[in-house]
């Protein structure tokens, strides 16, 4: 195979550039730009579900302030326990990671979710989702936060572990709708968003180090054909000898000329990554939006592939090599 590795250099560069040009910048303020303490304050609470044991379970949905004047939603990881006073100060710690589950009910929830986006999605297949209010769509979030965590087990949901059970509800219509958003949040959560994230990570790694590979597989080819040139071209002091200069110098070209068609790769993807960086959909459920972003950066990633790949066939159908 005639390959140039200044091909691989530059395609591992591109491979580096397309890495960074899939990544969306964080433009809003956040709590992790230097806020030291936060408040938490109650916004809404109402006890719309009961136990197994007909105890009600009070949620809803708070909200946090920060010294710096921030402000997002906040809800409650331990249920049971009183609400820390909204004058008291608590310092910040750090984030909230160590439950992909609980995060995937915290992105398919109020307000990660407006009110407005999630009857969009699911009030076709749950015609009982209509009046749903914005309270009820965060006391769903709250208890789904809960069930994720194994504190309350819902029934019809693969969370069942906790130490209440909320029964699944028929008869009062307030009561279905929020038992039917907190087990579609539930089952949302379920398809853990790390699993997505890591094959999509693996088929990212996987193609970057097939670019990389090549690149510097056709750098040393580069190297070597250098390296080695005066023997095939002292074929040239004989009449006899030669034809084999003749075929060093153009398979040299060849390989030289792979680099340009990169270099002209790269160019075009660059110009094709510029228009088409992939693009979310935030009417969709966080999971799907996750396939949608990881499904086109694979995309993006297998047409430089492409290009880089096919640089020594075109050289080849050019030249005649």
């Amino acid at each position: 195979m005639r390959h140039t590795w200044k091909y691989r250099l530059l395609a591992a560069l591109l491979a580096v550039c397309t890495m960074f040009s899939v990544c969306l910048p964080a433009q809003a303020a956040t709590i992790a730009d230097g806020s030291k303490t936060v408040t938490v304050h109650n916004d809404t609470r109402h006890n719309y579900l009961t136990t197994t044991a007909g105890n009600t379970i009070g949620g809803g949905y708070r909200y946090y302030k920060t010294n710096d004047g921030i402000t997002g939603p906040a809800y409650c990881i331990d249920w049971g326990l009183a609400m820390v006073p909204s004058s008291k100060r608590l310092t910040i710690a750090g984030r909230y990671l160590s439950s992909p589950k609980t995060m995937g009910a915290f992105a398919n929830g109020y307000p990660q979710r407006s009110l407005a986006d999630f009857l969009e999605l699911y009030s076709g297949d749950y015609p009982m989702l209509n009046g749903l209010t914005e309270d009820e769509l965060a006391y769903a979030t709250q208890i789904a936060v809960w069930a994720s965590l194994g504190q309350i087990g819902v029934e019809g949901t693969s969370f069942t572990a906790g130490r209440a059970t909320i029964p699944a509800q028929s008869n009062d219509a307030q009561k279905v709708r929020v038992y039917t958003a907190v087990t579609i949040i539930l089952k949302n959560a379920d398809i853990p968003l790390w699993l997505v994230t890591v094959l999509g990570s693996l088929f990212i790694t996987v193609l970057s180090f097939i670019l990389i590979m090549t690149v510097y597989g056709r750098f040393f080819r580069l190297y070597f054909y250098t390296a080695l040139a005066p023997l095939p071209l002292a074929s040239f002091a004989g009449e006899g000898t030669s034809f084999a200069g003749k075929a060093f110098v153009k398979s040299y070209i060849g390989v030289c000329m792979e680099g340009a068609v990169i270099v002209l790769a790269c160019l075009i993807f660059s110009a094709f990554m510029s228009d088409s960086a992939p693009v979310l959909d935030t009417s969709l459920s966080a999971v799907t939006m996750s396939w949608q972003y990881v499904a086109e950066t694979i995309f993006n990633m297998l047409v430089l592939v492409g290009l880089v790949k096919g640089a020594e066939r075109i050289v080849r159908e050019m030249f005649g090599l």
